[in-house]
């Protein structure tokens, strides 16, 4: 699969990089939350002591541009057992059952305060986390 990235999201890994001193795996950005990906084993690392790379990210974002004022910026811990990743993704939301298909992934809970958060309003969360396990495994999420 092919990833297009345009060149903001490159220089904002690479601030991340700079800032928090860990490779980032990739971005996912919506108007209110940025996801960043990292290896397995470097999200504290990532975050730094007491949230400071995370609190200096956010400072610089929103010295550059007004409309990252109050952005929510998320780190999350690649694996490569994709219900593991989910789980690592959608935390601290826990669900009752993730099964792997062929084709996609279906996250499964009874609870309808989860699906809702999980979907967001106007499906914006499904799609965010739909990009993100495309990107990295080629399926699609489903959420029941």
């Amino acid at each position: 699969m092919r990833i297009k990235i345009d060149l903001d999201s490159l220089a904002y890994e690479q601030l991340f990089e700079r800032i928090c001193k860990v490779r980032c795996k990739g971005l996912q950005q919506s108007s209110t939350e940025w996801i960043f990906i990292v290896p397995m084993g470097k999200a504290g690392k990532a975050i730094g002591k007491g949230a400071e790379n995370i609190k200096k990210l956010q400072s610089t974002l929103s010295s550059k541009n007004s409309q990252h004022q109050n952005l929510r910026i998320k780190i999350v811990e690649f694996h490569p057992n994709i219900k593991i990743f989910i789980k690592n993704l959608i935390s601290p939301l826990q669900v009752e059952t993730i099964s792997v298909f062929e084709k996609g992934v279906k996250v499964s809970d009874s609870s309808k305060k989860t699906k809702s958060l999980l979907i967001g309003p106007g499906g914006s969360k499904l799609r965010q986390l739909n990009s993100i396990i495309e990107r990295f495994f080629q399926k699609t999420l489903e959420i029941q």
